[in-house]
């Protein structure tokens, strides 16, 4: 039996964090994708980063990561965006 203490990834309290964008910039295109404006983006949640790369305009990439945030921040409060349909009578 060993004695290491094992340690999580990320504390627990860092999930009860919102997800924030921090961070955007310009950068080459990855290998062996289309040429065009990349640019490299981080999301953050506590001590956590989430690292992603989207190709278009500077404001289109922002729009979209602020996007994904939002979308992360609903899921993560038990809000998926699904609606509610119930069936009228005709």
């Amino acid at each position: 039996m060993s004695n290491t203490k094992r340690e999580s990834a990320a504390p627990a309290r860092d999930y009860q964090q919102p997800f924030e964008f921090v961070e955007l910039e310009q950068v080459e295109a990855p290998d062996g994708s289309d040429d065009g404006r990349w640019y490299r983006y981080v999301i953050s949640q506590g001590g956590q980063s989430i690292v992603g790369h989207r190709r278009g305009t500077k404001k289109k990439v922002r729009e979209a990561v602020k996007d994904i945030v939002q979308r992360m921040n609903e899921r993560r409060m038990g809000r998926s965006g699904r609606v509610h349909l119930s069936m009228s009578k005709k």
